[in-house]
This record gives C-alpha cells, sequence and structure tokens, in this order.
C-alpha cells in the first residue's frame, strides 16, 4: 500500500488572551515582589508561572520549534492559565510562597470564584472588566520577538537588579551547579560539546567549561546582562510596551515605582495597595547596606578577573540607574 505523504499544518483558533502582562527578569531579581504590588492595581489577576512559555520562546530561538507551533503553543498556554484562573482553578494555595493566593490584596474576592459560574459566564467577566492576565517567566527578554507575534497588545514589565545581588544570590543557592542535577530546577539544559550548558552560554562554552562555580555564575549574570541590552535596543518601535522597573527603587521609594507601573498599564490603584506595601516591609532602606559583605564574599571566591568584571558591570548599572 502507498503511503501518501502531506505536510501537517497548525490550524488557528479562536484565542482568549491578546493583552497579557508579562513579568520578565534574570532569576532572583524580585519579580515576586513585583507581582504581589500588582495585586493592588485594579483589573491585574493574580500571578501565574507557566514555564513552558519561557521554554517554548528558548526552543523557537535555536529552531527547534518553528514559529507557528511556538505562537500556537504561547497561545493556548496563556488561554487555558486564564481560564484556570477566572474559575478558581489552580490558584496557589502554600501560603509561604510568594506567589501565594493568599498574598494578594484580594484574595478573599478571588476564592469566591471557586462557587461562581463557569463557562460564558466567567469569560464575560474576564471581558467586561477588562481584565489583564499576568505571568512571570524568566531571562526571556532576549527571545521576547515571539510574544510579541504571539500577543498583539501585550505589555512586558522587566525587574532589574543589581548584578552584586544577583551573584551573590545564584552562588548561594547553587544556580551554576545544579543545571541537569536537579529534577527540581525546571531549566532544559543544552547539550554542549563537553556538558550540559544553559540556553545562554550556547555561545560561550570553552569559557564556561574552563570556569569555577563562582566564576561561572558571574559570566552568567554578565551574559544576560549583556543579552538583555542588545534586545532592548533591536527592538524599536516596540519598546513602548516594555518598562523596566528596579529592585533598589521599589525598596527605596515604592510609592513612585508603583505609580510608575500604574501608568504604564493605564490603571488605578487600588485601596488595597497600602496593606500589600505593609505587608512587604515597604519601604526597605536595610538591603543596600548589606551590598559591601556581599561584595566582600564574591571577592573572595572569584578570580580577579572575573570579579572585576563584576564591579565594571555594577558600577554600570548604577551609573545608568542614577542618569
Amino acid at each position: 500500500m502507498t503511503v501518501r505523504k502531506t505536510k501537517v499544518v497548525i490550524g488557528e483558533r479562536t484565542s482568549l488572551v491578546s493583552n497579557p502582562v508579562i513579568i520578565d527578569g534574570i532569576a532572583r531579581a524580585g519579580k515576586f515582589l513585583l507581582a504581589n504590588l500588582l495585586s493592588g492595581i485594579r483589573g491585574v489577576e493574580p500571578v501565574q508561572i507557566r514555564p513552558v512559555m519561557e521554554h517554548v520562546s528558548r526552543l523557537h530561538r535555536f529552531g527547534l520549534i518553528n514559529t507557528k507551533a511556538a505562537k500556537e503553543v504561547l497561545q493556548v498556554e496563556a488561554d487555558m492559565a486564564c481560564y484556570e484562573m477566572l474559575i478558581g482553578r489552580n490558584f496557589n494555595y502554600r501560603a509561604s510562597d510568594k506567589s501565594s493566593i493568599f498574598n494578594n490584596a484580594n484574595y478573599k474576592t478571588y476564592l469566591k470564584r471557586l462557587r461562581q459560574p463557569d463557562g460564558e459566564a466567567a469569560l464575560a467577566h474576564f471581558y467586561d472588566n477588562k481584565l489583564l492576565s499576568l505571568f512571570i517567566i524568566h531571562e526571556s527578554l532576549p527571545n521576547i520577538n515571539i510574544f510579541f507575534d504571539t500577543f498583539p497588545s501585550i505589555k512586558i514589565i522587566i525587574m532589574q537588579r543589581s548584578p552584586v545581588d544577583l551573584v551573590y544570590s545564584w552562588y548561594q543557592r547553587k544556580l551554576g551547579q545544579r543545571l541537569g542535577n536537579d529534577p527540581l530546577m525546571g531549566e532544559i539544559p543544552f547539550q554542549g560539546t563537553k556538558s550540559l550548558i544553559p540556553w545562554y552560554l550556547y555561545n560561550h562554552q570553552k569559557e564556561y567549561g574552563s570556569l569555577p562555580g563562582m566564576d561561572r555564575t558571574v559570566l552568567s549574570i554578565c551574559t544576560l546582562f549583556k543579552m538583555y541590552q542588545l534586545s532592548y535596543n533591536a527592538l524599536s518601535p516596540k519598546k513602548k510596551r516594555i518598562l523596566f522597573i528596579r529592585y533598589e527603587d521599589i525598596l527605596s521609594d515604592p510609592q513612585t515605582a508603583i505609580k510608575t507601573i500604574a501608568h504604564f498599564l493605564k490603571k488605578e490603584i487600588l485601596p488595597e495597595m497600602k496593606q500589600v506595601i505593609k505587608r512587604e516591609k515597604l519601604p526597605n532602606r536595610i538591603y543596600l547596606d548589606l551590598k559591601g559583605q556581599k561584595i566582600e564574599k564574591i571577592r573572595k571566591t572569584a578570580s580577579k578577573k572575573y570579579f572585576n568584571k563584576l564591579l565594571f558591570l555594577e558600577k554600570e548599572y548604577f551609573n545608568v540607574c542614577q542618569s
């Protein structure tokens, strides 16, 4: 029997989410703090973490999934996550997590969804109230074009943080050592010539493979900072749909940061925001006082070459912040 070979073409479906709000940033930058602040802004849904979204964008970057398939997976993932949130399914009930529903300023209102109608009634509530689905992704600005192509009215908030703080936090949590070894680390590794490597260091295999732990961490952060800057510079005119927020600004002056975010989203700040700020213990200026201790600990572990690279990036980061 002759088997006819035909090309399989992905069809199109009616979508639900066209204007998600995406929080992106390097791991440990403070994205969950930002998500909790967003709960004090009218119309922003509880935050969701859907790792498939960031993985799809990385696979697309390397040609491991075509554009049409990538877009459809992103759209379906956002739509299903949005609907599940509308009917009270998949809330995070773990109270100690930053993403817990109990950290949301209006958690009591959201818990009522468990007893409300699903289906068309839930969709009508979404459309009538002009709600914004909120997602957290990691290290995705370098791969952001597929998100722009998928969601016509997307808005992206990039959470930034001091390079020294990121390196210190990464090293403390052993992020550079867990790739491929820890089943609880949801990072898809890439196979290098000699070892597993993170996607963002695929073009730095030789250098990455020759370094000890702390230097690998510094290389990772420096590489990601550069990728973020290059990606953002290439985005015009899409830049208007991206807002950068610094962790340090939230800690020192949360009111100004919140007003900036609300203006970007064109949404109203709720009275409950006062509760959020109090619960998050903002402002918090003690954080900056610990900088010297972190630098000293990194200096004792990193090589001189990579320590100097980190200090240069740190200086550059704060110079930009002040300009």
